[in-house]
This record gives C-alpha cells, structure tokens and sequence, in this order.
C-alpha cells in the first residue's frame, strides 16, 4: 500500500494540512512532475515542535483506525 497523500485538520498541531508524498508507482508525467532521483524515499524533516511525530501518528490513525 502506498500513501498518495494525507490531509489532516484539527489534529494535535495541526489546523489544516495537505501532504503529498512519492512512491515508485506514481506517473510522474500525469503530475507534471520531475521524476525524484530515489521516487520510493519520502523525508520528514524540521526543527523541533513542527508536528513530524504528529504527521506519523495521523497516518498511522489513517492506516488502522477502527483496530486501535
């Protein structure tokens, strides 16, 4: 299963926020997207307090909602 992308309101930090991220599958082209030189690697970075873990947990909630 690969993530398309993720929009989060009103969770933890969060007020309103649209993620897209990459996988190997996507058609780069359609996207009118460069193709990335590593398409199956999606970084989450910044400095402290700006919600990575928070981004983590939103998709695993997506992921196994009803089984937590």
């Amino acid at each position: 299963m690969y993530i398309d992308s993720i929009n989060i309101e009103n969770f933890r930090t969060f007020r309103k926020s649209k993620n897209t991220f990459v996988h190997k599958d996507q058609d780069f082209e359609a996207l009118e997207m460069p193709e990335p030189a590593l398409p199956n690697i999606n970084l989450v970075l910044g400095i402290n307090g700006l919600g990575k873990t928070t981004l983590l947990k939103a998709i695993a909630l997506a992921a196994l909602g009803p089984s937590i």
